[in-house]
């Protein structure tokens, strides 16, 4: 409806701006769209954003841009470039930075820096943090990364801070796609499968009633784990199954997942 309004009264900035979000909303509901198609519309809208000095669209394109190439692509290095390329661009048009810094904590958590380094920028993240939602979206990742280092006690107590101020704002999705979902990966680190399979399947039904298919995906191959780390081998292939079914073709990141258990 947006982009039919701004094509009927040629603005070009607002038109594109309808397209990226259009784009990246079809990545989660329509398979028949992908990740190409959002990047070939970014790699056109960024150059007019720019030259229109839209910071806010920006910030979201880049954001886009980055769960493609990091959650999608696998390419997280990539993720974490584009992650800190959308926090300029939403400090300097005010906005609240809390998604931003989820991502970019993400793609430190999953990417390529070395896990002492990417603590080291979560703590300068959490000096700079201005919102509760966004000191919780780099707690949860900073917990994952604790875990990493041998530091599990740590990594809990991170993730337990960052689900208590989701309980506080009534973030449901936060606290099941950030805390359930690090907080499982923490305690299949750890080796204890029992607390694993607690945090992943109270993720995985919290993602279902949210239809997040790509996040149900993953997190049901965690759960697979779990499971199989528990000598349940029928309810590990049950889950695997899952994980397959929700997967994308072109979500690298969920299709390696469900083959890996």
């Amino acid at each position: 409806f947006a982009e039919a309004i701004a094509a009927d009264s040629r603005d070009t900035r607002i038109s594109l701006r309808a397209k990226v979000e259009l784009a990246h909303a079809r990545l989660f509901r329509d398979p028949a769209h992908g990740a190409d198609e959002l990047l070939e519309l970014a790699e056109h809208a960024i150059p007019v954003f720019e030259e229109l000095g839209d910071d806010r669209a920006l910030g979201r394109t880049w954001r886009h841009v980055g769960y493609v190439r990091g959650g999608m692509q696998c390419r997280n290095r990539d993720w974490e470039l584009a992650a800190e390329e959308a926090l300029v661009h939403y400090r300097r048009a005010g906005w609240s930075a809390a998604g931003c810094l989820a991502e970019l904590a993400a793609a430190l958590f999953f990417g390529p820096t070395p896990v002492q380094d990417a603590i080291r920028r979560c703590d300068e993240l959490l000096e700079q943090a201005t919102d509760k939602p966004g000191r919780a979206n780099i707690l949860v990742y900073k917990g994952g990364l604790e875990a990493l280092a041998g530091q599990f006690d740590a990594g809990r107590s991170a993730i337990a801070e960052a689900s208590s101020t989701y309980q506080e704002i009534g973030d449901v999705y936060g606290l099941a796609n950030n805390s359930g979902r690090i907080l499982g990966r923490l305690e299949l680190i750890a080796g204890d499968y029992a607390a694993a399979e607690l945090a992943l399947r109270e993720s995985c039904e919290t993602l279902e009633r949210f239809h997040d298919w790509a996040g149900l995906s993953t997190s049901s191959a965690d759960l697979a784990q779990a499971l199989y780390g528990r000598d349940r081998g029928e309810e590990a292939k049950a889950w695997a199954e899952r994980a397959e079914t929700c997967a994308r073709t072109d979500d690298l990141s969920a299709e390696f997942s469900w083959r890996a258990i």
